[in-house]
C-alpha cells in the first residue's frame, strides 16, 4: 500500500524552481533515504507531505488523499500519524526531556494518562530513560537528537519524516541515530530521511532517491550514492 504519493508535483518560490514535475511513492513500511545538495528540494519534499506548503501543479497524497484539498480535520490526522525530525533539534531549553516529549503529545491532543505511558517506553527506544529529567542545555548533541527523535515517534507514527538528522552530529553520534532510525523502521513505521552523508547512505544500504534541482535524477532500489 502506498502511504505517500508523489505525482509530477510542482512547486516554485517566486520564479525559483524548489521541484519539478516529481513523481515517486513511499509504501507502508518501507525506508527511503533522499540525497542531494543543498537546495536540491529535500525539505520542500517534508513540507509538501506536512502540509505547510502549496503546490504549483501534481499532487502529493496521504492514503491516496490528496494533502492540499484536506480539511482541518483531516489536516490534524494526517500529522497525528506523521513524526518530524529536524538537523537542528528544536527542544524547548526551560523544559526538560519528558517535558519536551510530553509537550508534544498534548498538542496533539493527547491525555495525561497516556503520555505518562508513552513518554518511558520512546525514552526506552533511543537509551535515554536515565535523561528524563535533565534539559537540553545538560546534554550531547547526539543526546539532544535522540531526544528529537524519542518526540517524533511517542505517538506511535505511521510515517517519520528525518530532514538531515545526522548534519550536526560526529560520525559516533550519526552512526547511533541512523541504527536507531532502522530501529524503528522495523517496528512498522516508514522513514523518509534527508541527508547529503555518503556514509548514511552506506549504512542504510535501502532505496535513494537523489534529487538535483529540484527533479528526481534517480530512484534507486540499491542505495547508490551518485552526487
Amino acid at each position: 500500500m502506498d502511504i505517500i504519493s508523489f505525482e509530477k508535483a510542482t512547486k516554485y518560490y517566486g520564479d525559483a524552481i524548489a521541484l519539478q514535475d516529481v513523481s515517486f511513492t513511499v509504501k507502508d513500511g518501507e525506508f527511503i533515504t533522499f540525497v542531494g545538495h543543498s537546495g536540491a528540494g529535500k525539505s520542500t519534499l517534508f513540507k509538501l507531505i506536512l502540509g505547510e506548503e502549496d503546490l504549483y501543479g501534481g499532487t502529493v497524497c496521504r492514503d491516496g488523499v490528496d494533502i492540499t484539498s484536506m480539511s482541518e480535520a483531516e489536516l490534524l490526522e494526517h500529522r497525528r500519524k506523521t513524526g518530524m525530525i529536524f538537523q537542528n533539534f528544536r527542544l524547548l531549553s526551560r523544559k526538560t526531556v519528558y517535558e519536551n516529549i510530553a509537550f508534544a503529545m498534548e498538542a496533539l491532543g493527547y491525555d495525561e494518562t497516556q503520555i505518562e505511558s508513552d513518554v518511558p517506553y520512546a525514552l526506552e527506544l533511543v537509551d535515554l530513560r536515565h535523561k528524563v529529567w535533565s534539559f537540553p542545555a545538560e546534554l550531547s548533541g547526539g543526546e539532544q537528537q535522540r531526544v528529537a527523535i524519542a518526540r517524533a515517534i511517542v505517538h506511535q507514527p505511521e510515517l517519520l519524516l528525518a530532514d538531515e538528522p545526522v548534519g550536526n552530529l560526529d560520525p559516533v553520534n550519526a552512526h547511533e541515530v541512523v541504527n536507531i532510525l532502522k530501529q524503528i523502521n522495523k517496528l512498522g513505521t516508514a522513514v523518509m530521511l534527508s541527508t547529503h552523508d555518503r556514509s548514511v547512505v552506506d549504512k542504510v544500504k535501502g532505496r535513494v532517491i537523489t534529487l538535483v534541482n529540484g527533479e528526481v535524477a534517480m530512484d534507486d532500489k540499491k542505495g547508490k550514492y551518485i552526487l
